[in-house]
C-alpha cells in the first residue's frame, strides 16, 4: 500500500512538467511561429537561469561538470536569444541576410555540443569559473559579430536534407554521444539523480538534433517533436543544477564527502603500505651500514619482504657454475636449503637474471616460463622473481610466492621487490669482496707480521692491532731474524696509509729489510740501501718510518738506526730509562738521505720497547696517550717477560681510546735471556 502510494506520488511529482509540455505544445494550434517563440523563449530564460545558479553558487559548487555547463550557459543563451530575434525579424541588420537565423541556430548547436564535450573533461576538477564565462561569451560574441558582418560561412545555412545540414548534424550528435558516454562511464562521481538528469538532458538533445534533422518541413510534426526535446533538456539540465545546488546540497555534500572519505582511506592505506615497505628497507639497510653478518641480513630480509608483500615465503638463490642453489629461506620447509635447480626446472630465475629486473608471474601453472612440477609441488599461485645484481653480474635471486589463498602480485610489489633486491646484491658482493680482502690480509699478516718468540739469547713479544676492521691489517710491520752467531736483526716500522694497499708496501719495505741485512753488516747502510729501494717502488707520497737496529747477545748491545720512528723505551728494574738515540729522515723520501747509528746497551733482565705512532697518538677526545704514559705504563708493569709488557701496553692504549681506532698499533719488546 506505501508503495503504491510512493509511486503515485512520485508520478504526480512530473505531472506540472508534462502539463506544461502539452501547453507548449498546444500552442502550435494557434501558429508555428508562436510556438516556436514560446519555446524559444523557455530554452533562453532557462539557460539564463541556469548560469545565474551556477555562477552564484560557484564558489560551493565542486561539480566540475555543472560548473563549465553553467558558466557557459550564458553564452549559449545569449547565441539562442540572436536565433529568436533574428527568426522573428525583431534583430534588423543592414547586413543580415535571411539565412542569418539558421546560420546563429547551427552555430549555437555546435557550440552548446562542444561544451557540453568540454564539461566532461573536468569530472574530477574543477575549472576557473570566469575563465569560461570569458571564453565562452567571446566565442558567442565573435559569432553575433559575423552575423553582423555577414562573414558566417554559408554552409551553416544549407537547408535540411543537404549535405552540409547533415555533416552539422552528424558533428554534433557525435559529441553529444561521446560526452553521454563519458558522463555513463563516470557516473559514479555524481549524485545519482544528478546523473540521471545529465544524461537524459544530453540523450533529449541528441535525439532533438536526429529528429530535426531528418524533418523535411520545419513547421510539422517532426519539428513539434524536436524542439519539444530541446526544451525537455534544458529542463533536464537545470533540475540537475538547482538539485545540486538548491534543492539537496546536503545529499550533494554528504555523497561528495563520502567521495573524499573514500579517496582519503585509499590515499592512507597507501601511505600506510609505502611506510611499512620505507621502514622495511630502512631496516636492512641499517644492518648492512652496521656490517651484520651476511646471513642474519638475508634471513631479515626474506622475513620483511614476505610481510610487506604478503608474501606466504620467500627464498634466496645463489648462481653457482652448475645453476641455482638454494641458500636461504622464509616460509618454506628448511629441508630445502641446498636444493640446487638445473636449467629446466629455473627458467623463472634465469628471466630476472637476464632481464637485470624483477619479473612478475601472476598465473605460473599457464606460464611456460615456470617449471610445473615446481608450482605444483609448494601449490605456487604467483611468483615474484627479482635477480641479485652487482654491476652486470647477477648474482642469485630473491623469490616471493603466494599460495591458492593469497593474492597476486603488482606494480608496486614489483618496485619493493628492485630495491629490495639490489640492497641484498650490494650486500652479497660486499660481503664477497670482504672475504677477498679477508684472505689477502691473512697472507699478508702471516708475510709482514711473523716474528719467533726467540732467537738464541733472546726472547721476544710482540702484538698489533689494525684501524681497520675490515681487513684487520694496515702499515705497520716487525720483524727479527739471525744475521750471523750471536746476531739477529731487529725490525719495526710504519707505512703511511692504513688497510691492504698500506699492507702491501709494508711487505715491499720489510721484504727489503731483510734481504738487505743479510748483506750489509751495518745498520745505517742497510738503512741507505732501503731507502735507495722505496724511493723506487713505493706509491707517490707514500714513506715509511723505521727502526732497524742489530742486537748482539753476547755483548749486550743493540746498534741500530731510527728512520723518523718513536724512539724506543728501555725498562730496567721497574723504571725506564732514556739512551741518547738519533733520529733521521723518513724512508722513501728522499733518496739521498743519510742515516745515523746509535748504540743501547742490554743486560739480562732489561726489556727493550719499541713501538709506532699509533700508540703515542691514541686519543682520548683531543687527549693523546703520548710519551709519558708510555713510561708510565711500562713501568708499573715490571714483567720481564716481553709478550706480558707488550700486551699491557696495547691494553693500557686500547682502555686510554675506548677502543676508537683511529691508527693502526704494534708494538715489539724483547730481552736477552
Amino acid at each position: 500500500m506505501n508503495g503504491a502510494r510512493h509511486q503515485t506520488v512520485s508520478a504526480l511529482r512530473y505531472l506540472p512538467a508534462v502539463l506544461a509540455l502539452v501547453t507548449l505544445a498546444g500552442t502550435r494550434l494557434v501558429s508555428y511561429e508562436l510556438f516556436h517563440s514560446v519555446a524559444g523563449l523557455f530554452v533562453v530564460a532557462v539557460e539564463f537561469s541556469l548560469f545565474t545558479v551556477v555562477w552564484h553558487s560557484r564558489r560551493n559548487l565542486d561539480n566540475g561538470v555543472l560548473v563549465l555547463i553553467g558558466s557557459s550557459a550564458a553564452a549559449v543563451a545569449t547565441v539562442d536569444a540572436a536565433h529568436l530575434l533574428l527568426h522573428n525579424g525583431l534583430l534588423t541588420v543592414s547586413a543580415t541576410s535571411a539565412a542569418a537565423p539558421l546560420q546563429v541556430w547551427t552555430a549555437g548547436r555546435i557550440i552548446h555540443a562542444l561544451s557540453l564535450l568540454a564539461a566532461t573533461g573536468f569530472i574530477d576538477r574543477k575549472p576557473i569559473p570566469w575563465v569560461v564565462l570569458a571564453t565562452s561569451m567571446s566565442v558567442a560574441g565573435a559569432i553575433i559579430a559575423a552575423i553582423v558582418f555577414g562573414v558566417l560561412p554559408a554552409t551553416l545555412a544549407a537547408p535540411a536534407g543537404s549535405p552540409s545540414s547533415i555533416g552539422a548534424s552528424a558533428f554534433v550528435v557525435a559529441a553529444l554521444t561521446a560526452a553521454y558516454l563519458r558522463l555513463a562511464r563516470r557516473a559514479d562521481r555524481f549524485y545519482k539523480p544528478v546523473a540521471r538528469m545529465m544524461n537524459s538532458a544530453v540523450a533529449c538533445m541528441a535525439a532533438s538534433e536526429i529528429v530535426l534533422a531528418a524533418s523535411v518541413d520545419p513547421t510539422g510534426i517532426t519539428g513539434l517533436v524536436g524542439h519539444l526535446l530541446r526544451v525537455v533538456a534544458a529542463y533536464a539540465f537545470y533540475r540537475a543544477v538547482v538539485l545540486t545546488a538548491l534543492e539537496e546540497p546536503q545529499a550533494v555534500i554528504f555523497r561528495e564527502i563520502s567521495l573524499r572519505n573514500a579517496l582519503l582511506e585509499e590515499t592512507e592505506r597507501a601511505l600506510r603500505l609505502a611506510k611499512e615497505r620505507s621502514d622495511a628497507m630502512s631496516t636492512v639497510s641499517a644492518m648492512i651500514a652496521r656490517g651484520e653478518p651476511l646471513d642474519t641480513i638475508i634471513a631479515k630480509a626474506l622475513e620483511l619482504g614476505c610481510e610487506t608483500l604478503g608474501a606466504d615465503g620467500a627464498a634466496l638463490t645463489s648462481r653457482t657454475d652448475a645453476g641455482w642453489l638454494v641458500t636461504h629461506v622464509h616460509g618454506f620447509d628448511r629441508s630445502i636449503i641446498g636444493m640446487r635447480r638445473d636449467a629446466a626446472s629455473a627458467r623463472h630465475l634465469h628471466l630476472a637474471a637476464e632481464k637485470g629486473a624483477p619479473v612478475i608471474m601472476n598465473d605460473p601453472l599457464r606460464d611456460p616460463r615456470v617449471d610445473d612440477e615446481f608450482v605444483s609441488r609448494f601449490g605456487i599461485s604467483a611468483l615474484l622473481v627479482a635477480p641479485l645484481m652487482a654491476g652486470n653480474e647477477a648474482l642469485g635471486t630473491i623469490t616471493f610466492v603466494t599460495r591458492k589463498s593469497r593474492g597476486t602480485f603488482d606494480e608496486q610489489d614489483r618496485a619493493f621487490a628492485a630495491r629490495l633486491s639490489t640492497a641484498l646484491g650490494l650486500a652479497t658482493a660486499n660481503e664477497r669482496l670482504r672475504s677477498a680482502q679477508l684472505r689477502v690480509a691473512g697472507a699478508l699478516q702471516t708475510a709482514i707480521l711473523t716474528m719467533p718468540d726467540s732467537l738464541p739469547g733472546l726472547r721476544l713479544g710482540h702484538v698489533y692491532r689494525s684501524a681497520d676492521r675490515l681487513a684487520r691489517i694496515g702499515g705497520d710491520f716487525y720483524d727479527a731474524f739471525p744475521i750471523a752467531e750471536h746476531k739477529h736483526a731487529v725490525l719495526m716500522g710504519d707505512v703511511s696509509g692504513k688497510g691492504v694497499d698500506a699492507a702491501i708496501s709494508s711487505f715491499v719495505t720489510r721484504t727489503a729489510f731483510h734481504a738487505l741485512a743479510l748483506r750489509e753488516q751495518s745498520p745505517a747502510r742497510v738503512m741507505s740501501a732501503v731507502n735507495d729501494v722505496l724511493s723506487r717502488l713505493l706509491p707517490d707520497e707514500a714513506f715509511a718510518t723505521a727502526i732497524f737496529g742489530v742486537l748482539d747477545a753476547r755483548q749486550g748491545t743493540f746498534t741500530a738506526c731510527s728512520a723518523g720512528h718513536p724512539d724506543p723505551v728501555v725498562c730496567i728494574d721497574g723504571a725506564c730509562v732514556e739512551f741518547e738515540t738519533t733520529r733521521s729522515l723518513p724512508l722513501g723520501m728522499f733518496s739521498d738521505a743519510r742515516y745515523e747509528e746509535f748504540e743501547i746497551p742490554l743486560a739480562p733482565g732489561h726489556v727493550l720497547v719499541m713501538f709506532s705512532d699509533g700508540v703515542l697518538e691514541a686519543r682520548r677526545g683531543t687527549d693523546a696517550f703520548g710519551e709519558t704514559r708510555v713510561r708510565q705504563v711500562l713501568a708499573s708493569t715490571n714483567a720481564a717477560d716481553p709478550q706480558v709488557v707488550a700486551e699491557s701496553l696495547l691494553a693500557a692504549v686500547t682502555a686510554h681510546s675506548d677502543g676508537v681506532r683511529l691508527d693502526d698499533i704494534a708494538v715489539v719488546a724483547l730481552c736477552l735471556c
